[in-house]
């Protein structure tokens, strides 16, 4: 019984159940709460209008192929733009770590007080901290946004096949989805 607890009764919202009779399967409410009234329905016509559902989500393979290649260029440029802003933090860092140590060369000189260094150095280390933060947050963040939308589309074109081909526990897994 595929369709068994996937649907809710439209007149009582009891959960819907499946039984088998003269050779055929029906769907039809397990009226648990209150008398229904609703009818039973034969699975294969559950299965019908659940295919028609599927085709009206779905995209044309080409639309879908050409939506799916913007994505990539999109992504592509996106992944490039990320690049040269890490690249930017990184020679950040690399201006502090140079400052830091000129900072130390300017304490051992005797030019900067003991207290001096240490409030210079901790303003140095903490910006260094945020920028390293950043920087955390793009490698993470990286292709990753674009992974939601390039399953959406190859879902949406894979949902018209499962509406003509697919079996009736794919479909109702698609349609969960």
């Amino acid at each position: 019984y595929v369709y068994r607890g996937a649907f809710r009764c439209a007149g009582c919202g009891c959960f819907i159940t499946t039984e088998t009779q003269k050779s055929h399967n029906y769907l039809h409410c397990t009226k648990r709460k209150v008398q229904c009234d609703q009818a039973f329905v034969r699975e294969e016509v559950i299965d019908a209008q659940l295919r028609a559902e599927l085709k009206g989500v779905s995209l044309p393979p080409a639309a879908a192929a050409q939506a799916l290649d913007n994505i990539k260029k999109e992504q592509l440029s996106a992944a490039q733009a990320g690049e040269e802003a890490a690249q930017n933090l990184r020679d950040k860092i690399d201006i502090l770590n140079q400052r830091m140590n000129a900072l130390l060369d300017m304490t051992l000189a005797g030019q900067l007080t003991q207290v001096e260094y240490a409030q210079k150095k901790r303003s140095f280390v903490e910006e260094k901290k945020e920028i390293e933060m950043k920087l955390a947050a793009f490698a993470r963040r990286g292709a990753n946004r674009f992974e939601p939308l390039l399953n959406f589309y190859n879902d949406a074109a894979h949902v018209g096949e499962l509406a003509v081909s697919g079996n009736p526990e794919e479909n109702l897994e698609m349609l969960k989805k």
